[in-house]
Order: C-alpha cells, then structure tokens, then sequence
C-alpha cells in the first residue's frame, strides 16, 4: 500500500470541494500612440486631447467620457469601441472604423469622419483653434462607415452625411435637423424620436427603418427608398416627397399634411399619387 500523499490530497480537496473562483481577465492597459495595439484598453475619461493616434487599434476599448478633442485618429480602429460621452470636438477621424461603435451622447462638434483624402493623408495634425459648441461646427461624416454604430441623442445638427453607409445604426432621439443625408444608406437604422427638421434625405436609402414619432418638419425626401419602414406617428409636414417609394410602410397616426409629392411617389398603400397619401 502506498503511503499518503498529504499535498496531493490537500490540493485535490481544494480544486474539486473548494468554492468556485472568478477568474476574470485583469483589464487591458496600453500607451496611446500611432498603430498602438489597445484592443480591449480601459481607457475611461482618458485625457488624450490632441494625442497622434493615427493607426491605432482601438477595438471594444472603454473610452466612456474619454477626451479625444483634436485629436488625429486617421485610419484608426475603433470598431466595437465604448465612445459613449467621449468629447471628440475637431477630431479627425478620417477612414477609421467605427462599426458597431457606441457614440451616444458624444460631442462631434467638428470633427471629421469621412474618406482619408489625399491631403488628409499627408497633413500633420493641428491643433484646433475652434471652440467647441453645440451650435456650430457641424461635423463632417461624408462618406462615413457608421454601420451598426450607436448614436442615441448625438447633435449632428448641419452635419454632411452625404453618401455615410449607417445602415442598423441606432439613431434614436438624434439631432439631424438641417443635415444633409442625400445619398446616404439608413437601411434597418433606428431614428425613433429624431429630428430630421429641414434635412435632406433626397435619394437616401430608408428601407426598414424605424422612422416613428420622427420630426421631418420641412425635410426633402425626394426619390428616397423608404419601403417597409415604421412611420407610425412620424411628423413630415410640407416634406419634399417626389419621387419617394414609401410602399409596404407602416404611417399609421403620421401627418403628410401639406407635404409635395410632385410629380409623384408611391404611398404607403402601394398608390402612386401627386396629391397626398
């Protein structure tokens, strides 16, 4: 018979009896700087206000509240990134991803989120001289990707979103009064609640979006697609609607009062009509 070993059984009450331990990951740490591998970074409330981040891999990283005001994120990944809070005013983020990005309530006042053009590409970063506003400096998203991107109450107020891909983005309670989205792809985004007052949507791409309780207060809607999309009680009094495919929509409570239709679009119901749906 073998002797006993104390420190095998010993270990073996304490892995097989013993309570179970959370073994959770210690949160990832990292130093800011161009192609900086910061995937997974908690980065809270960082004060990166005009840091070089051109590059940098900042995947799913915690940047709630962060400070990135003029800050140079060109190509960056911020794909999956917690912006919500983050003050990004004079920013550029020239062809980063930003899919499936959180930005409620970010402070965008302008900051640059379109294509990497060529003189984008050779710049330095300057810093800004702007001041920061929520009235002002709308920013410039032209050509954007903010698919799957969350942007609850965001103030893009005048902001270029010509040609921006937001499809499944979460849009809810936006201010987009006066922003010009023509061209833009919304299919399957979620605008409940936003204002749309005096924007343009002209040859914009609305299929299945959530468009209920929506102010479209004077907006241009011209040869939009807005097929299968939630109107419910939506406001788009005197719109531009020519041209517009709302067929297959639910508008139920919404007002089309006083809005053009000329020379024609197709209402809800499937009718094609100049007058009114």
């Amino acid at each position: 018979m073998k002797p006993l070993n104390i420190a095998t059984a010993t270990l073996a009450s304490v892995v097989l009896i013993g309570p179970a331990v959370s073994l959770q990951a210690a949160p990832v740490t990292c130093r800011p700087a161009p192609k900086a591998a910061c995937a997974d970074a908690s980065l809270a409330k960082a004060h990166l206000k005009g840091r070089a981040l051109r590059g940098a891999i900042l995947s799913r990283a915690n940047l709630r509240g962060a400070d990135l005001r003029q800050a140079d994120l060109r190509s960056a990944r911020l794909d999956g990134a917690d912006l919500t809070g983050a003050r990004l005013g004079g920013a550029d983020l020239s062809s980063a991803d930003l899919r499936d990005a959180r930005l409620d309530r970010a402070q965008l006042v302008g900051a640059y989120l379109g294509p990497l053009s060529k003189d984008r590409r050779t710049r330095q970063a300057r810093p800004s001289t702007r001041k920061e506003s929520n009235q002002t400096c709308a920013p410039n998203c032209q050509g954007a990707n903010l698919m799957g991107a969350s942007l609850g109450f965001a103030n893009l107020a005048n902001a270029n979103l010509t040609f921006v891909n937001a499809s499944e983005a979460n849009l809810t309670g936006a201010n987009l009064s006066g922003a010009n989205a023509s061209y833009g792809n919304f299919y399957g985004a979620t605008l409940y609640g936003a204002n749309l007052a005096g924007s343009s949507f002209a040859s914009a791409t609305l299929v299945s979006a959530n468009l209920s309780w929506t102010y479209a207060f004077y907006g241009s809607f011209n040869n939009a697609l807005m097929m299968n999309a939630n109107m419910t009680s939506a406001n788009f009094q005197w719109t531009f609607l020519g041209g517009a495919n709302l067929s297959g929509s639910d508008a139920t409570g919404a007002n089309f009062s006083g809005s053009n239709l000329l020379p024609s679009a197709t209402c809800p119901s499937g009718q094609v009509s100049s007058g009114g749906c």
